[in-house]
Parts: C-alpha cells; structure tokens; sequence
C-alpha cells in the first residue's frame, strides 16, 4: 500500500488510514505501534477529532484514534504482500531476521577473504615443510658437489654439526659446531668445540 502524509481534517469517513498506537493501548490490546484501518466514524471534541477504526477482516478496534496518532492516508495504489511483509520486519522476529540477514550478506563480503587468507597460509606452510623435508635428506652429504664439508642435522632439521672429511675420514681440521642456545656465538676453531 502507499501511503501519503494528511492533515487528520482531510480524512474523511471510509479513507484507509495508518495510526500510531500507544504504549499504553498496545500493551492493553496487543496491537502493533502502527496500524492500518479503515475509518468508520469521525468525532470533534472540544476541537480535536478523534477516529473510530475497524479492520476489514478484523472489526472494530475497542479504542478511538486522536486526531495527532494518525499517520498518513491509503492513495489507492498498493502491490500485493510488500505490506505484509513490512509488518513483520516491525515485529521483534522481522528485526531477528533482517539482523541476521544482513550478518549473513556481510559473511559473503569477508569469509572468502579469510578463506583465501588461510589458503595462502597453509600453501606457505606446505612449502616450509618441504624445504625441511629436503634439508633433511641432505644431512650427512656433502653440502656441495665436490666439497668436502659435510653438515649433520638433528631429528628437527637443525644443523649439529659441521665438519671437513678428508679421504681418510676425519682430518685433523674438523670443524664442529655444538649446537647450544647461543649458537650465534658458537666459536669455530681446528679440534676445538664452540661451546
């Protein structure tokens, strides 16, 4: 239905109009804070109107409507159940529902985002892994073609130690790095370990 706003002296006997309902008459009748009826009388007292409403399905209303609580006037033009449905986002279940409605149409805008993020994430991680993986296999060889320095790993991929082998095993150049908590300072020497 569309509504127009009206002076209440130009609604007349028979106009659809909506009201605004008090609290006191709400909570009395269990009616909504605004109606739409018919108006089916139409007082003057002591210079104020008040307006006699029923329903067309519904009947009289058990109250009359002062002249300030009306709204706006029905012009005639109406789309079928948009009404209805404006009715229930007025009620306390219409606002749960667009609230939700409305986390869930933001949810669409940001989950990809954090889906994508975690995505890239795990990629990330699955390459450390990798790398790891591979570093671990090269424990004990030659740390390049040729070279005659060979890195031990422990079982997390860390380096324990690095030493020189000669053709006949250890040469008296060996080197060896201890891992300990202050491995940046380990000292590397000939013989000698960097504790």
């Amino acid at each position: 239905m569309y509504l127009k706003s009206v002076e209440p002296r130009e609604i007349e006997e028979g106009d659809v109009v909506a009201f605004s309902i008090t609290g006191a008459k709400r909570a009395r009748y269990n009616y909504p804070s605004t109606i739409i009826h018919r108006v089916v009388n139409i007082e003057e007292r002591d210079g104020t109107l008040w307006f006699q409403t029923a329903g067309d399905k519904t009947g009289k209303d058990p109250f009359k409507i002062v002249e300030y609580n009306a709204r706006s006037k029905f012009t005639g033009f109406k789309i079928p159940r948009v009404g209805l449905a404006l009715l229930f986002l007025n009620t306390g279940q219409g606002r749960m529902w667009l609230l939700f409605s409305g986390v869930f149409l933001l949810s669409l805008k940001f989950v990809p985002d954090a889906w994508e993020g975690w995505r890239e994430n795990k990629e990330k991680t699955e390459s450390i892994h990798e790398g790891v993986e591979k570093l671990k296999e090269t424990a004990g060889r030659p740390a390049a073609e040729g070279s005659d320095i060979v890195m031990k790993r422990d079982e997390y991929g860390d380096v324990s130690e690095v030493r020189r082998e000669g053709a006949g095993g250890r040469t008296p150049g060996d080197l060896n790095l201890v891992r300990n908590s202050a491995a940046s300072n380990a000292q590397v020497g000939g013989g000698q370990s960097g504790e």
